[in-house]
């Protein structure tokens, strides 16, 4: 892995990683995507989550809300 120096940011750990990384295929590429302060944030495909189920416009019980 390459080593970053970000001298006047607070230091960060990692303290967990998942099999699937957003922006890249394996530690090193999610590092990368780390380091160059880039966004990894995009809609959830519908079949792998359904809004319907955990999203309501108002308040309800188990939902979010946003």
């Amino acid at each position: 892995m390459t080593k970053v120096s970000l001298p006047d940011l607070p230091a960060v750990a990692v303290v967990g990683m998942s099999c699937r990384f957003p922006g890249g295929h394996g530690p090193e590429a999610y590092w990368n995507l780390l380091a160059s302060k880039k966004s990894a944030v995009g809609e959830v495909s519908s079949s792998r989550w359904s809004v319907a189920s955990h999203y309501s416009s108002t308040l309800q019980k188990n939902k979010s809300v946003s």
